[in-house]
């Protein structure tokens, strides 16, 4: 309450209710984001001997944040890490970087450089790699699955002495 001024009545609505809708249960006031834009939220106070009062203040809603990856699954040989980049839909900030962790450090271990992650493999095996983005206290996720296998080894047919015919196939 003001000095001097008692209120009787009071009201709070939003100016647009397809972006924000308010709620008002005692002193507190709860507003809750509808739809994506920016809106007005109006508080008046009516008080004795007719004396009013108003305040607003603006509420933007933003969008839903995504994440998604340019892979879902993915094959990592040993001494040969694979890079991965995450793609975030309606961020604040293009300048925050993700998160990455292995489920497995002993099959799969990661770097994060900003927006891309380096998957290195470290045993063969299967684990999954989680990639997190966090801003105003939201956080979204999106996971790849990793299989880590031995290089295969490449044969040189050609320093053995073999050779092909006109077609490119090995005799």
């Amino acid at each position: 309450a003001v000095a001097g001024f008692d209120v009787i009545s009071w009201n709070i609505v939003s100016a647009n209710t397809a972006v924000a809708t308010v709620a008002a249960n005692g002193n507190v006031i709860t507003v809750a984001g509808a739809g994506v834009g920016t809106t007005n939220i109006i508080v008046a106070a009516a008080g004795a001997n007719n004396a009013t009062a108003s305040a607003s203040f603006a509420v933007t809603v933003g969008a839903n944040k995504t994440i998604a990856l340019d892979k879902t699954a993915t094959v990592v040989f040993m001494g040969e890490p694979v890079v991965i980049n995450a793609a975030i839909a309606n961020a604040v900030s293009a300048e925050t970087p993700v998160e990455a962790e292995s489920s497995d450090t002993g099959i799969a271990t990661v770097s994060v450089n900003q927006k891309a992650v380096t998957i290195t493999g470290v045993a063969a095996g299967s684990c999954t790699v989680t990639v997190k983005y966090t801003e105003n206290g939201v956080t979204v996720s999106a996971s790849i699955a990793v299989t880590v296998a031995a290089k295969p080894h490449v044969h040189d047919f050609a320093s053995a002495g073999w050779q092909t015919d006109a077609e490119k196939h090995w005799l």
